[in-house]
């Protein structure tokens, strides 16, 4: 804090409840837009299988030959947390997600023709590229700092919710329909937006809709 006219006479123990204060207000903001429930998802994945993918043979997600300690498959157990360090391509299947899908720093998720399908306790931590037909999701977003999310569609359910972290971009195509709580801290652009639930914006976000900013008033529904 660095108001220090207001601080100068202050104890250490009242410049810690100022920011226990602080820390307050903003958690309770953050609640009402995820909610109690989800923010408890958010803070704990008990994983206890946890699969990296790398692309030792080549960058095919079905090969089992990139994966340590194996391959996990298409469909992520609510007790597995998936790591792709590299470039993947999913070429035969839809990737369903119960429990933690990360993508890391550096490292893309391409499919042409495949979906990712999060469900009410899936969780999608996304640090680098994430290029696939259609997200839908009923679980938890995090498109992170310089993160890119590029999809056709999108359809966000009543109990997911996305947060589109600063300096990221999240693109979708065609229709955007949202349903759950998204939160746009930074570019977000779609050709359609369909929204029935709340789409709020934070100071400095972008959102382009058919091409045309679009105001936050026009968004948000209670």
């Amino acid at each position: 804090m660095k108001n220090r006219f207001t601080l100068q006479n202050t104890t250490s123990q009242r410049l810690q409840n100022l920011r226990l204060f602080a820390r307050g207000i903003l958690l309770s903001a953050f609640v009402g837009v995820l909610g109690y429930e989800q923010i408890e998802q958010m803070r704990h994945h008990e994983a206890t299988q946890h699969f990296f993918f790398s692309a030792k043979e080549d960058n095919f997600y079905e090969n089992p030959a990139n994966w340590e300690p194996e391959y996990p498959g298409t469909v992520i157990e609510a007790d597995a947390r998936i790591v792709i360090q590299d470039l993947a391509y999913l070429t035969g299947y839809n990737l369903k997600v119960n429990g933690l899908l990360e993508v890391a720093m550096g490292a893309s998720l391409y499919s042409d023709q495949n979906d990712i399908v999060l469900f009410h306790e899936g969780k999608l931590d996304n640090h680098g590229e994430i290029i696939v037909n259609n997200i839908r999701n009923g679980g938890l977003v995090f498109n992170q700092m310089g993160a890119k999310i590029h999809v056709k569609s999108f359809a966000l359910e009543q109990s997911g919710s996305v947060q589109n972290l600063r300096s990221a971009n999240f693109i979708v195509i065609d229709s955007l329909v949202n349903q759950g709580h998204f939160l746009n801290y930074s570019y977000c652009a779609a050709g359609e937006l369909y929204n029935h639930s709340q789409f709020q914006q934070t100071k400095g976000s972008e959102l382009h809709i058919d091409g045309k900013s679009v105001e936050l008033v026009a968004l948000y529904r209670p």
